[in-house]
């Protein structure tokens, strides 16, 4: 009956590990007759230990859960279980910090990671991940800071603009970086107004109104570029006209 209830559950579920244990240990019985689930138990906890001495932890708890499936009030097999939790938790912590005093501040995540999902409350743990949260920030932000900068070294102003507000993006609240991202605006604005400018001297009235557009864009005066490309248009029309006459 029980092998015949778990293999209906595994043609729904086949994933379901339970029903998988059910259905084996059930067969197993059917196929020796005399092996009783007292005699499959202790196998269970002799594979378990067996592992458990081999330092192969992540097995023999999952053999240790196998006997919980056969008897779920199997008080020696839940002692187990969190007895391995814990050996578990201690060597993925171990290698936390392991990995934090060699600076892999990403490997130590992953490590500490692992431990939570075992100890879900454990402040000291969740205090340290969010202090290496925020290294990776603070390296993450200066690799960025440092683009923009070598950016803006060669001239690619737009470019460092953008590279600037990534690095802003990162830690929002850092104000020098807020500050960069200000002054290099209103540079860009003020490189496009000066184009706009020598454009318009050498009468080429098109291409300083684009310059002048593009400055508005980025933050200058609005009615100042408003009257310059009035006065642009209007010289651009004069032109034509005169060139028709």
């Amino acid at each position: 009956m029980v092998e015949e209830l778990a293999n209906i559950i595994l043609s729904i579920d086949p994933s379901m590990k339970q029903a998988q244990t059910l259905a084996t240990e059930a067969g197993r019985m059917a196929t020796y007759g005399t092996l009783s689930e007292q005699e499959i138990i202790n196998m269970k906890y002799q594979e378990a230990i067996s592992l458990y001495k081999y330092g192969r932890l992540v097995e023999s708890q999952s053999k240790f859960e196998e006997i919980l499936v056969l008897r779920p009030s199997e008080e020696e097999a839940k002692n187990w279980i969190e007895r391995i939790d814990n050996e578990i938790a201690e060597e993925h912590t171990r290698r936390g910090y392991y990995a934090y005093k060699n600076k892999d501040y990403e490997e130590a995540l992953n490590q500490w990671y692992s431990v939570l999902l075992i100890r879900k409350e454990d402040p000291d743990l969740t205090a340290k991940i969010e202090e290496v949260e925020n290294l990776i920030k603070q390296e993450e932000n200066q690799r960025t800071l440092n683009r923009a900068f070598t950016l803006y070294s060669e001239g690619k102003m737009v470019d460092a603009y953008k590279t600037f507000k990534k690095a802003h993006e990162i830690q929002p609240g850092e104000q020098q970086t807020q500050k960069f991202i200000i002054q290099l605006k209103e540079e860009i604005a003020g490189n496009y107004y000066n184009a706009g400018n020598k454009a318009y001297n050498a009468r080429k009235y098109n291409t300083a109104i684009a310059n002048w557009k593009e400055a508005k864009n980025w933050g200058y005066n609005q009615n100042d570029i408003a009257l310059l490309v009035k006065n642009a248009d209007v010289r651009f029309f004069c032109v034509i006209e005169v060139q028709f006459v």
